[in-house]
């Protein structure tokens, strides 16, 4: 790159360009012109060149000045926690807490591969290539774990440090302790004959997706359960019919999904797998299901007689044989 200070004007006459723009004849050309020879002053000494008649310096504000552009280069790294990842990665708990074992399960490999390697450990010990139920249980234990270090990760702190969860906290009603690095819900129910899972539930983060995995899975088990339970107890049914609310509408599709793992875990009597039809009436069609709707009604009038308006759960019910025996008298309506 030259400068500006090196720049030099040479007059119209003496530029040799002219004699290829304006044109020169062939007794000119010969005669030796600026083309051929060039201007007679590059023989003579710089400071003889003739001076250029204006100011050459450029104006900072010139639209042709090429501007000087500042270039920087960023590098955005991704925070994504792995474990997140693989987390939000499965769709059901099933999938995840089986996942979750296999990884565990390799880890655990590694470690020993690591310590023989270092000559603390004699022989690998690699197990069955299957899962078992402790290999399950573990794994659910490590997602209950991860899942409270995000969401109750203060509350832990304080409980692992020997002082009291805050008052300010969600859970501060729960009675929280830790129990193996499980956080879970502490009262009275400790003397109570119960197991302790039951006794001692483990708390979940509200909106944590591992939560809403949870309770899905809860749900769709109790569904599938109903199902089971009617079909043990009418018999084999061809066709189920109900009304055409959301909360069905959604159950048919988990069935479906309940299908593929019921197949994958090769269990034979499952609902969708016996040929049982289900059917949904139109929507706002309420008069579709009168017939059963009147049923409702007779078994409301026999457990109100029986039970004089107590609460009782389904144990409770056999126990006393209440509706048991009663439902023969509904059979035999039809």
């Amino acid at each position: 790159m030259s400068d500006i200070s090196q720049w030099k004007h040479i007059p119209g006459k003496l530029n040799p360009a002219d004699c290829a723009s304006r044109g020169l004849n062939a007794a000119d050309f010969l005669k030796g012109s600026n083309w051929i020879n060039g201007p007679m002053f590059l023989k003579d000494l710089p400071k003889n060149w003739p001076n250029s008649p204006v100011n050459l310096a450029i104006p900072p504000d010139d639209s042709e000045l090429r501007r000087k552009v500042l270039e920087v280069h960023a590098t955005v790294v991704s925070h994504h926690d792995p474990t997140n990842v693989l987390l939000n990665y499965f769709s059901t708990w099933y999938k995840l807490r089986r996942a979750v074992a296999w990884f565990l399960k390799l880890e655990s490999l590694l470690t020993q591969c690591a310590l023989k390697r270092k000559g603390t450990l004699k022989a690998v010990t690699a197990g069955p290539m299957t899962l078992s139920v402790q290999d399950l249980e573990e794994a659910e234990e490590a997602i209950v774990k991860f899942c409270q270090n995000q969401g109750f990760s203060q509350e832990m702190a304080s409980l692992r440090n020997g002082r009291n969860v805050s008052r300010k906290s969600s859970i501060f009603k729960l009675d929280p302790f830790l129990d193996r690095g499980i956080l879970r819900v502490g009262g009275r129910l400790s003397s109570m004959a119960m197991p302790e899972k039951q006794k001692h539930p483990a708390i979940l983060p509200k909106r944590h997706f591992i939560s809403e995995l949870l309770l899905r899975h809860i749900h769709q088990q109790a569904k599938l359960c109903t199902c089971r339970r009617f079909i043990s107890r009418r018999g084999q049914v061809s066709e189920l019919r109900s009304d055409n609310g959301t909360n069905l509408i959604s159950t048919k599709k988990e069935l479906r999904e309940a299908l593929k793992r019921w197949n994958m875990d090769q269990i034979e009597s499952s609902l969708v797998q016996k040929g049982v039809k289900w059917t949904f009436n139109p929507p706002a069609g309420a008069h579709h299901g009168g017939i059963w709707e009147r049923i409702i009604i007779m078994v409301k009038r026999v457990l109100s007689s029986i039970t004089n308006q107590q609460s009782l759960d389904d144990e409770g019910l056999v126990k006393r044989g209440g509706i048991h025996p009663k439902q023969p008298s509904l059979d035999n309506r039809f």
